[in-house]
């Protein structure tokens, strides 16, 4: 399975077997260590949960079977894209092979493209996590995006392709 597809993979082995996420488009990194005020989003806005803390429990959703509550936190612009049901079909049928521990190890500002729509340059924030089953190490890197107040996540193009014909991601 390759990295970018599964961003959120946000399970990265694990969840990744759920769904692919979006390992970003764009992606030019903006100075680490910038305000994370997401561009053109007023402050109030801005998610008061730190980006880390939202793709850990992200995480533990994926792991747990929660394809519900991950879908509502999804990009609204891919949820307009893909069938609710066939979402959380997909993530009920995996199986998710549990992490002995999630950690995250990078946080930045960065852009990133919207699989599945014309969107492009999207301020976004990326964050690396590394995920171990015993010495085996996996990481990948998550894009999020501010919406509403919130972060929401991003599937990849493999993955709204195939969820858009009521299939799963592989």
């Amino acid at each position: 399975m390759k990295a970018g597809t599964f961003i959120l993979c946000a399970l990265a082995l694990v969840a990744a077997a759920s769904w692919g996420c979006s390992g970003g488009g764009g992606g030019r990194t903006a100075a680490e260590g910038a305000p994370s005020v997401t561009a053109g989003t007023p402050q109030s806005a801005q998610p008061k949960q730190s980006p880390g803390d939202f793709v850990t429990d992200n995480l533990g959703q994926a792991i747990r079977g929660q394809g519900e509550r991950e879908w509502e936190t999804l990009a609204q612009e891919q949820q307009a894209l893909i069938s609710r049901t066939t979402f959380i079909r997909c993530a009920q049928e995996k199986t998710l092979a549990v992490p002995d521990s999630i950690r995250v190890t990078d946080t930045y500002d960065t852009t990133v493209d919207i699989p599945g729509t014309a969107i492009t340059d999207a301020p976004s924030k990326a964050v690396t996590v590394e995920l171990a089953w015993g010495s085996h190490r996996e990481s990948f890197t998550m894009h999020l995006v501010a919406e509403s107040g919130a972060w929401r996540w991003l599937l990849d193009d493999d993955a709204i392709n195939a969820e858009r014909k009521g299939e799963c991601a592989p």
